[in-house]
């Protein structure tokens, strides 16, 4: 198994798939972009044009992780450990779980110790899998999602997990959370409270665990200089440098935004708040966000 794992974490509009492009152009790594397919949503494209139900490489990750087995999970394999039923109440007990953990130092999954090694067993096959089918050495895990991440922390007690937090303007996120989510978007201050939300919990609970290694990526040093900021996560991963920053050569398999069928190699910074938001709405985001966007470098 290629270890330690390496789990990806943002929220949306933080350059996920851009990050999960460049990285997976590196001959020794494995990105599969948002990681965990819906299966609801098989037919969408994989970024090597074919729908991932007709995709081989995803066809045969399925077969060879045994995905049928989970068949009452929303996506391919559990994003967390199946506690209830419903997935809705499954990801709140996966919230409180964590929380309580983190304030009593302990490990909650010991409540339901057989389905917590279900799926840390699913989280680590998938990785060495993955890698084995792609003749790769390091998977990084895409799913983006705070909880996945601490589940397995608390589970498998590690040696060594690194951590890969992208970070975003918030007047950035705020102008593509209003965009995109305006029917989620019910007051001002909802994409505030979701940008300082994760990363606060990012930046206070997963650095404590011992053998965690943490870096930090900012879209907007990614975009300037791709290469520079990705030869740090590279030496970071314990890999030899390479230029990235081109189209792929050969077919990847993210699973992310339009921008995987249209990435040239090109990347261009996303400003269009600066032109779009109004001035109070820009001072309105950096007051909300600033304790954070200040330690981000955005003040």
């Amino acid at each position: 198994m290629p270890l330690p794992l390496n789990f990806v974490l943002c929220p949306p509009f933080h350059g996920a798939t851009l990050f999960g492009l460049l990285a997976n152009n590196h001959e020794k790594i494995t990105s599969l972009g948002d990681t965990l397919p819906e299966r609801d949503h098989m037919d969408f494209y994989c970024s090597c044009r074919t729908s991932i139900d007709k995709c081989d490489f995803w066809k045969s990750l399925g077969r060879e992780l045994k995905a049928s087995r989970f068949q009452h999970e929303q996506k391919l394999l559990p994003v967390v450990p199946r506690m209830v039923t419903s997935d809705q109440k499954n990801e709140t007990t996966a919230r409180v779980l964590t929380e309580i953990g983190i304030k009593y130092h302990f490990n909650p999954w010991l409540l339901r110790p057989f389905r917590a090694m279900v799926f840390r067993a699913a989280t680590e096959r998938l990785a060495e899998t993955a890698c084995r089918l792609q003749g790769t050495q390091i998977f990084l895990d895409g799913a983006k999602d705070y909880y996945r991440a601490m589940a397995y922390l608390f589970i498998a007690r590690p040696k060594r997990t690194r951590i890969i937090h992208l970070v975003r303007d918030p007047r950035g996120y705020a102008m593509s959370s209003d965009t995109n989510f305006a029917e989620n978007n019910l007051r001002p201050d909802h994409p505030m409270v979701i940008w300082n939300t994760f990363h606060e919990l990012v930046m206070c609970n997963t650095k404590p665990f011992p053998g965690v290694e943490y870096i930090r990526v900012r879209y907007e040093d990614l975009c300037a200089d791709p290469n520079l900021e990705m030869n740090k996560v590279f030496s970071f991963l314990g890999l030899e440098e390479q230029d990235v920053a081109h189209a792929p050569t050969e077919p990847h398999h993210l699973i992310g935004n339009r921008m995987l069928y249209e990435f040239d190699g090109t990347v261009n910074l996303d400003t269009r708040w600066q032109q779009q938001m109004t001035a109070s709405r820009r001072i309105e985001v950096l007051e909300g966000t600033r304790g954070l966007a200040t330690e981000f470098g955005y003040v």
